[in-house]
């Protein structure tokens, strides 16, 4: 396979959202579009996406499972409140407005509390499910999309620096053959062999 190298600076023109790097490096062409595939920030972002939507997929399976919940509190009572009681509701001889302090409560209150839930049907869910499946397989094509529009641009990229070194060396050739026959031309000038070109300026 053909490696050429690519200067960075040239791919940054071509695609802005690749980010740069200092150096030269040699790359073939799946190499290079690896490396811009890897680089992207489009493409970043897409994949982030594909995985957002896997995770909202889960997330929308799981409030559908049973649920279970449990709550526990504990209450420590210093002073147990006290209060107060008629005494004719337990003496019925006690005198006209005297009251008996009382205390309701104990010191120490614990209270344990497990719900369990079971989603039987809903349509809502049914349906926030279908979406978050339709918003994955949104993602995974958005990525390919992406991944392959890069392909392609490195390819036209790649392509185009082959041929303008392809030019070169055709340049490079006629350079050299037309170096060659000068000597010639002006050989066959001097001796009227061969006209004068003519210059326009």
């Amino acid at each position: 396979m053909i490696k050429v190298i690519f200067t960075f600076l040239g791919l940054i023109m071509i695609l802005p959202n690749l980010n740069a790097q200092d150096s030269t490096q040699v790359f073939s062409l799946k190499e290079a579009q690896e490396y811009a595939i890897n680089n992207n920030r489009q493409v970043q972002n897409a994949r982030l996406d594909v995985s957002i939507s896997k995770k909202k997929i889960w997330e929308t399976i799981a409030s559908g499972l049973p649920q279970v919940n449990s709550t526990i509190s504990h209450n420590y009572m210093i002073d147990i409140p006290v209060t107060m009681m008629p005494a004719k509701i337990f003496n019925p001889n006690a005198p006209e407005g005297t009251y008996v302090p009382m205390q309701f409560g104990t010191e120490n209150n614990t209270k344990f509390d497990l719900r369990a839930t079971q989603l039987l049907f809903s349509g809502e869910y049914l349906v926030g499910l279908k979406a978050a499946k339709i918003y994955k397989e949104l993602s995974i094509n958005q990525l390919n999309k992406s991944e392959q529009e890069i392909k392609r641009q490195i390819a036209n990229t790649y392509e185009l620096f082959l041929i303008a070194q392809e030019q070169e060396n055709i340049l490079q050739k006629t350079l050299k053959t037309l170096k060659r026959y000068v000597p010639k031309l002006k050989h066959f000038t001097k001796k009227d062999l061969a006209r004068k070109p003519i210059l326009i300026n």
